[in-house]
This record gives C-alpha cells, sequence and structure tokens, in this order.
C-alpha cells in the first residue's frame, strides 16, 4: 500500500521507476503464489508508474508486460487493473509492440475488447492491440 500512495504524487513516479523491483506486478512463473490483493496493488503501481514518461520503461525492463499478460490470461478479477496497466506502458512505447508479441497480449486483449460493451474499457483493450501490431484488431 505504501508503494501505491507514493507512485500517486508525480514527483515519486520517476524516483519508483529508477528503484529496483517495485515495477513489475510478479513474475510469470510465481502468479499463482501471489494473493490477488497484493497483485492488485502492483498493477495499480505499475499503471501509476507508467503514467509518466520516464517511468514507462521501468515495468517493461522488469518483464511487466509478460506478467500482466499472464495474470490478464488467468485471473478474470483482476482485467481491468491488467487492462490499464497494459495501456499505461503502450502509450507512446516503441518497445511495447515487441514485449507484447512475446507475452501474446493480443489473445486475452482481443477478447476482453470483444466482450466489453463500448467505452473507457474497450478503447483501453483496444490501444494497446494496436501497438501490438498491424493487423491485430480490425474493430
Amino acid at each position: 500500500m505504501a508503494l501505491y500512495y507514493l507512485s500517486l504524487a508525480a514527483v515519486n513516479q520517476s524516483k519508483l521507476a529508477r528503484a529496483p523491483g517495485p515495477c513489475s506486478p510478479s513474475r510469470p512463473t510465481s502468479n499463482a503464489a501471489k494473493p490477488a490483493p497484493i497483485r492488485r496493488l502492483a498493477l495499480m503501481v505499475v499503471c501509476n508508474v507508467a503514467a509518466c514518461a520516464e517511468g514507462r520503461a521501468a515495468p517493461m525492463d522488469a518483464s511487466a508486460v509478460a506478467a500482466t499478460s499472464a495474470i490478464l490470461s488467468g485471473d478474470s478479477g483482476l482485467k481491468k487493473w491488467c487492462v490499464a496497466a497494459l495501456y499505461a506502458m503502450s502509450t507512446g512505447s516503441p518497445r511495447f509492440r515487441a514485449l507484447a508479441r512475446a507475452a501474446s497480449a493480443d489473445r486475452p486483449l482481443m477478447l476482453i475488447a470483444e466482450q466489453v460493451r463500448p467505452g473507457v474499457h474497450k478503447d483501453m483493450a483496444q490501444t494497446p492491440l494496436r501497438s501490438a501490431g498491424p493487423g491485430q484488431q480490425q474493430r
């Protein structure tokens, strides 16, 4: 919770991005062992840190795209936070495309974009798809 509250202030976001460790929701192999509230808080921190330009690279360096994609594929209760984190990391990042493809993030995002009613969450699911590569999302 402390990291989340620290990440709310813009002045702290770049500091958290440079700090070792807090920018990954968890490694893809350990997702099942982490309790959902911990993953939710970690995703919230990733969303906040990725909101600043300097902070976008840190979560991607910490394998957050792969971890977030793994959580998105397996945990239905954290979908909105996963979509928000992927959206934040994809905004203005040319690296996101390669990382999203490697993590197979396009498939779960397509399912969410198809299932959600038009609105903010649908747009947030479609934006990373557009970043993930040409021809991934045609709607």
